[in-house]
């Protein structure tokens, strides 16, 4: 996880003006990075709920602390924000954070959507593609994961109503690109407050190639949009 810390237009996490979150709201952000999952569900959500305790539990203006990821990161994030809401039973009840987010950005998120038909059409991509995704969520979930658990199906959440503002991120070359879009679609139906960016002709983990254009603008149109999404 990066912590990244902004202020009224200053430019904190800062690459010669190239890699940066140029944010333009007071915020706090904890930005999961993706690469894949190394560890259980529980370790992974437990870790970044601690990790939002440690770095924003004295933040004296919690409505301004936003979650936000890139692939695996993006899965926490959105684990994050639901753990934010109302926690959940059994393990994940000590997981319950004692405050309401700001917002969400959800980079492409893996949300193990094994039937999609990006999925499918996109099984023998470059960079991801069914191999290197069967590894990581094998390696992540285990080979008898609980089904009932949301960090195994988190399209599957009872009820997305009350999430934070949430702006999701899709490529149009990506395997995860129909997850991302049916996650939209699930927080539009529950009247959450949702903005898709899809970027045409994009593959996964385009996000983090600051030589292309489309990805340095990235962080300025994630961040528009979650400033529209915060006015309605």
């Amino acid at each position: 996880c990066v912590c990244v810390c902004a202020r009224d237009r200053e430019y904190v996490h800062d690459r010669e003006k190239e890699n940066n979150f140029g944010l333009f709201l007071r915020a706090l952000l904890l930005f999961s990075v993706g690469g894949g999952f190394f560890s259980s569900p529980r370790e992974c959500s437990e870790e970044c709920a601690e990790a939002m305790r440690q770095h924003f539990g004295a933040v004296p203006d919690l409505r301004r602390v936003l979650v936000g990821g890139d692939s695996a990161g993006g899965n926490l994030s959105f684990i994050l924000s639901v753990l934010a809401r109302d926690g959940l039973d059994g393990d994940l009840k000590k997981s319950n954070l004692p405050f309401k987010l700001a917002g969400a950005l959800l980079i492409y998120p893996g949300l193990f959507h094994k039937e999609s038909r990006s999925r499918a059409a996109l099984a023998n991509a470059h960079i991801l593609n069914r191999n290197i995704m069967e590894f990581f969520e094998t390696s992540y979930l285990g080979p008898d994961p609980d089904e009932r658990d949301l960090r195994v199906r988190p399209l599957e959440l009872a009820s997305f109503a009350g999430l934070p503002p949430t702006v999701v991120l899709v490529a149009e070359l990506d395997p995860l690109h129909d997850e991302g879009v049916l996650l939209e679609e699930k927080l539009s139906a529950a009247k959450v407050p949702v903005r898709l960016l899809e970027y045409p002709n994009a593959v996964h983990g385009f996000f983090q190639f600051h030589w292309l254009q489309d990805a340095r603008e990235c962080p300025r149109a994630l961040l528009a949009a979650l400033a529209q999404l915060q006015r309605k």
